[in-house]
């Protein structure tokens, strides 16, 4: 199922693998290296939506899918630069780019008579290498996990000056980096 790999995936990508557990006969045991690597492959999961021929329906869940599937690998691809650990997930994700972050799809429909209809639609295309390439590019603007945004326990507080400091030297992310205006009205329908 495409929603317990998500959930896996995701985990995966922010925090490693090593804490995620399947229960089996006689207890719980670390969830294997090929059921990670397929929880990473999340679109290949099954959808009741496609089971069901999208009926009634005008998008997938497997568009519905892609801005989060890209912001926890963006999220990796930061750690990473920051030095933090998590090779592994990103060694497994390097290997099967194609198949984590599939280009497009195909949108199968059927009528009221039963004909199936086909369209091929863009899932990723190419964000993943401009989402890698913007993160490679980017100036140093993430705060270590270690720190922490509020200066106080009171949510009202006043942002810490470094940390103000940082969050105006960022450039804003700007949904035009990665999308064109095509493409996310397609992704909000």
């Amino acid at each position: 199922r495409a929603w317990c790999r998500t959930e896996q995936a995701s985990h995966s990508l922010c925090r490693g693998a090593k804490h995620l557990y399947i229960a089996k006969e006689g207890g719980t045991h670390a969830l294997e290296l090929d059921n990670v690597k397929n929880s990473l492959r999340v679109f290949d999961g099954a959808l009741t939506c496609c089971r069901l021929k999208h009926k009634d329906m005008v998008c997938c869940d497997k568009e519905r899918l892609v801005l989060p599937m890209l912001s926890v690998y963006a999220n990796l691809r930061r750690q990473q630069k920051l030095g933090e650990k998590n090779k592994k997930i990103s060694i497994l994700i390097e290997e099967q780019t194609a198949k984590c972050f599939p280009t497009h799809f195909d949108f199968v429909t059927e009528n009221n008579q039963g004909l199936e209809s086909i369209q091929r639609r863009p899932l990723f295309g190419n964000l993943v290498q401009k989402m890698k390439e913007d993160i490679d590019a980017e100036a140093l603007c993430v705060m270590s996990h270690s720190e922490s945004v509020w200066s106080g326990s009171d949510e009202s507080s006043d942002i810490r000056p470094s940390v103000k400091s940082t969050l105006t030297n960022c450039e804003s992310m700007d949904p035009d980096r990665y999308f064109d205006s095509e493409r996310i009205m397609h992704l909000t329908i």
